[in-house]
């Protein structure tokens, strides 16, 4: 992997000379599935094709000195891959804590993606009776409704529900937008919005306060743990 980080190191000289020249104003990113996700852009479990992010930022360091112009990081995060608050301790140590709070002391923007289409959870069948099929477990209300999803659904609520609040009426894929959103860290979450209903969403969400980073630990906890229940084969996961 070493090779790797020099690649980036190559490619952030590049960005830092567009910087000087005031082609890029204010910075640049990496999109990337980091040591916490669960998942790596194959879709197999995260252990050897991971970018660490600390070390993302030695190449940045490399490339540009301490005054570098890395500064944003984005990375998938949704009520199931929640590996960037929860971490992956018992998979990954160096991943204990997440790549939201180590984003926050290096001094990184985050942004996190796939907030409704989260990958499928390996060993449970998703959907109605299998019919959604194994690309990704979508995070939404639907008619019928599959049965991971109104467990999730539920198990969410359950966790975010305070005293005195209204979540009745709320749907699946509004809990699990601002679930993202409200993620330590995250200041965006990114959404296609192809539809007027989708745009409905989005703007439902952003009118409502943040979920607490309690609520949000403990909704992604309890997720976890309905996962398992189902017999999720969480090896190599978290």
């Amino acid at each position: 992997w070493q090779e790797m980080y020099q690649r980036l190191a190559d490619a952030f000289r590049t960005l830092e000379a567009l910087v000087k020249e005031g082609v890029i104003t204010n910075g640049y990113g990496v999109s990337g599935n980091f040591l916490s996700c669960m998942f790596s852009t194959t879709g197999r479990g995260n252990l050897y094709e991971a970018l660490a992010l600390d070390r993302v930022v030695e190449s940045a360091k490399v490339a540009g000195g301490e005054d570098h112009h890395f500064t944003l990081a984005q990375l998938p995060l949704n009520a199931f891959e929640s590996g960037a608050v929860l971490g992956r301790g018992s998979v990954v140590p160096e991943a204990s804590e997440g790549d939201c709070k180590l984003a926050e002391e290096l001094g990184l923007g985050l942004l996190a993606n796939r907030p409704l289409n989260a990958l499928p959870l390996p060993g449970v069948s998703s959907g109605d009776w299998g019919r959604q099929g194994a690309t990704h477990l979508q995070l939404r209300d639907k008619k019928p409704m599959g049965a991971v999803e109104s467990l999730l659904k539920r198990v969410i609520l359950e966790a975010v529900n305070e005293e005195g609040a209204t979540l009745d009426n709320t749907t699946l894929q509004q809990l699990a937008l601002r679930l993202s959103l409200s993620s330590p860290s995250v200041s965006s979450t990114l959404c296609g919005m192809r539809q007027d209903a989708y745009v409905e969403d989005v703007s439902k969400v952003l009118a409502q306060e943040p979920f607490s980073e309690e609520q949000v630990r403990r909704a992604y906890t309890t997720v976890r743990q309905a996962a398992e229940e189902l017999g999720c084969e969480k090896r190599g996961l978290w």
